[in-house]
C-alpha cells in the first residue's frame, strides 16, 4: 500500500521494467481509483508467478499493515520509528505551493508561505495581490507535516480544507482563482506550480534537478519500506532492482 502518486504513477513502470528485465509477462489490473493488480508470469507457459495487490493508503496506515505482517511491501514518504521497518530512498518528490491557472500570482517567499499556513496572512492583497481572501487546500498527509518542519522545526499549519487524494486537491485550487494549495509535484494536475522566492531575491523552482540536489526548500523522499520477515524470491529480486541504478530512468520518467 501507500499514496496514490506512488501506487498508480511509480509502481506500474517499476514492476513492468523489472518484468522486462526479468523475461517475464506484465500484467496490469486496474479495478478501482483505491486498488489496482499487477500479475508476473512465465512467457513461454503463461504460468503466474506472482500476483501483487496494492491499495491507496496514507503512508502511516501502509506501514503499520507492513508492521502487523498484513503486507509485503510499503510506499510512502513519512518517517518511521518502528526498530520492525527498513526503508530504502527509491525516489524524490516535493511539495509546491500551487494556484489556479486563473490566478496571476508566479512567485511566493517561504515567509509568506508560514503566514499563510499558520493563519497570520488571509488575504492575497497581502501578496500583492487582489483584495480577496486566500481559499487554503492542504493534503491529508503526515509527510505534509513532516515536509513542512525543514521551514521550521515544531511549525504546524492551521486552517485550511484537507484532502484525502491529490487529484481533489488539484481540482479545487484549478477551479479557484482564490485558492493557494500545497501539492506533490507528482501530483498537481492542471494547476500551476508557484516559484518559490528566496530573502535574498533568488527564484528556487521546483525542478528535476533543484529537487534531486535537494537545493528546493521543500524536497521530500519517497521510501520503499520492507519488514524483517523473509520474502518470496521475486519479492527480494524487485526490491534489489528498485534500490538500483537501473531502477532509476523509470523512477524518473513516473
Amino acid at each position: 500500500g501507500g499514496p496514490e502518486s506512488m501506487i498508480h504513477r511509480l509502481m506500474p513502470p517499476l514492476l513492468e521494467s523489472f518484468a522486462e528485465m526479468r523475461g517475464l509477462g506484465y500484467r496490469h489490473i486496474f479495478t478501482s481509483d483505491s486498488t489496482v493488480a499487477w500479475e508476473l508470469s512465465d512467457q513461454a507457459s503463461g504460468r503466474i508467478l506472482a500476483r501483487v495487490a496494492g491499495s491507496v493508503a496514507p503512508g502511516a496506515v501502509a506501514v503499520s499493515r507492513l508492521v502487523s505482517r498484513d503486507a509485503n511491501l510499503a510506499l510512502g514518504a513519512s518517517e518511521t520509528s518502528s526498530p520492525d521497518v527498513d526503508r530504502d530512498v527509491i525516489a524524490l518528490d516535493a511539495l509546491v505551493p500551487v494556484v489556479s491557472i486563473d490566478n496571476p500570482s508566479t512567485t511566493i517567499t517561504l515567509s509568506h508561505l508560514r503566514s499563510i499556513l499558520t493563519g497570520s496572512t488571509g488575504n492575497w492583497s497581502a501578496l500583492g495581490g487582489s483584495d480577496a481572501p486566500i481559499a487554503l487546500h492542504l493534503p491529508e498527509d503526515r509527510a505534509l507535516m513532516q515536509a513542512l518542519t525543514r521551514l521550521d522545526q515544531g511549525f504546524l499549519p492551521t486552517g485550511g480544507t484537507r484532502h484525502s487524494n491529490a487529484k481533489e486537491l488539484a481540482s479545487a485550487v484549478a477551479d479557484d482563482p482564490a485558492a493557494l494549495g500545497l501539492a506533490f509535484l507528482s501530483g498537481i494536475g492542471n494547476t500551476v506550480p508557484l516559484v518559490i522566492r528566496g530573502s535574498c531575491g533568488l527564484s528556487i523552482p521546483a525542478t528535476l534537478a533543484s529537487v534531486k540536489a535537494e537545493d528546493y526548500p521543500l524536497s521530500q523522499p519517497l521510501f520503499l519500506y520492507r519488514n524483517g520477515a523473509r520474502q518470496p524470491h521475486l519479492i527480494r529480486d524487485f526490491i534489489a532492482y528498485a534500490r538500483s541504478h537501473e531502477a532509476q530512468p523509470f523512477i524518473r520518467s513516473s
